[in-house]
C-alpha cells in the first residue's frame, strides 16, 4: 500500500499535478517505514514548492531537516527553503485564509534566518542573507538593510556579493540619515564605508557609484556644518560661526558649501588675512 501511494505521488509529480502529488506523498509519509518515508517526505516538500504553496513547503522542509539532518537529501531541503525565501522576499504573494493574496515578507525573512542558522557558512546561507538585505533595501527599510548587509560582510568577507553588500550598507546608512540639520554620524559612517570600498576595490565596476556616494556624504557633512555656522551667526555669536565656516571652507573645499562659507566670511571681514590687513 505504501509503495502504491509513493508511486502514485511520483506519477502525479511528473505530470505536473503537484498539489495532488503532495497529498499522496503526505499519506505515504504517515504510513510508510524507512527508507520510503524519507523519500516521500522530501518529495512532499518539493511537490508543495512546485505548487507554490510556500508556507507548507517551508514547513515540510523544516520537518525533513529536523528528522533527517544527515540525509543525502538535506541539500535538496535547504535548496527548497532557499527557493521559498527568494520567492517571498521578492514579493511573491501567497494565499491568506484562502481569501486574499498577500506579499508574505515576514515569512520570507523567517525562512532566510532559518537557512542561515541551519548552515551559516554555506552558499545557501550566503544567498539567503544577500536576498534578505536586498529585500529590505527594495522596501525602503534602510536600518534593516544596513544591518543585513553588514551581517553579510561579517559572515562572508570573501563572498561573491561582498562589494554589493559594502555599497548597499553605505547607501542604506546615507539614505536613512535624518538630514544635514540632524546627527552627522550617519554621514561619517557612509563616507567611511565608501572610502574603505574604494581603497579595497579601486577598479571595481561599482567604484564610480561608490565615489558618488562618498561625495554625497561629504556634501551632506559640509551642509551640516554650514547650517550650524548660520545658526551661530543668526544668534549673534560671530566667533563661533566663523569657526564653523572655516571648517566648511577648509575641510570640504570641494563642495559648493565651501564657496558659500568663504563668501560669508569675506562679508564679515573674517576671511583669512582680514585680521592682518586691519
Amino acid at each position: 500500500k505504501e509503495q502504491r501511494l509513493f508511486d502514485r505521488g511520483f506519477e502525479l509529480f511528473l505530470t505536473g499535478r503537484h498539489s495532488r502529488a503532495a497529498s499522496a506523498f503526505e499519506k505515504c509519509v504517515d504510513a510508510a517505514g524507512e527508507p520510503l518515508r524519507e523519500d516521500a517526505l522530501i518529495l512532499q516538500a518539493e511537490s508543495l514548492l512546485a505548487a507554490n504553496r510556500y508556507r507548507s513547503a517551508f514547513e515540510a522542509c523544516e520537518k525533513f531537516l529536523a528528522e533527517y539532518p544527515g540525509s543525502r537529501y538535506a541539500d535538496r531541503a535547504l535548496e527548497g527553503e532557499l527557493d521559498v525565501a527568494r520567492s517571498l522576499l521578492a514579493g511573491t504573494k501567497v494565499a491568506f485564509l484562502g481569501l486574499r493574496l498577500w506579499a508574505s515578507y515576514g515569512l520570507g525573512e523567517r525562512v532566510a534566518d532559518r537557512i542561515v542558522s541551519h548552515r551559516p557558512f554555506s552558499d545557501y546561507a550566503r544567498t539567503a542573507q544577500i536576498s534578505l538585505a536586498r529585500s529590505y533595501f527594495r522596501r525602503k527599510l534602510y536600518i534593516e538593510s544596513a544591518s543585513a548587509y553588514r551581517q553579510y560582510m561579517e559572515l562572508y568577507p570573501n563572498g561573491a556579493e561582498v562589494r554589493e553588500a559594502m555599497l548597499g550598507m553605505g547607501t542604506s546608512i546615507l539614505v536613512d540619515a535624518g538630514g544635514p540639520m540632524y546627527d552627522p554620524v550617519p554621514y561619517y559612517r557612509a563616507q567611511a564605508v565608501a572610502g574603505d570600498f574604494l581603497q579595497q576595490y579601486p577598479r571595481s565596476p561599482q567604484a564610480e557609484a561608490t565615489e558618488r556616494l562618498r561625495r554625497r556624504a561629504r556634501d551632506n557633512l559640509a551642509e551640516h556644518y554650514f547650517t550650524i555656522a548660520k545658526w551661530y551667526l543668526k544668534m549673534g555669536k560671530i566667533d563661533a560661526s566663523v569657526l564653523y565656516f572655516e571648517k566648511v571652507a577648509e575641510t570640504y573645499g570641494d563642495t559648493e558649501w565651501a564657496n558659500r562659507a568663504w563668501a560669508i566670511m569675506e562679508t564679515l571681514g573674517r576671511a583669512p588675512g582680514e585680521d592682518d590687513a586691519s
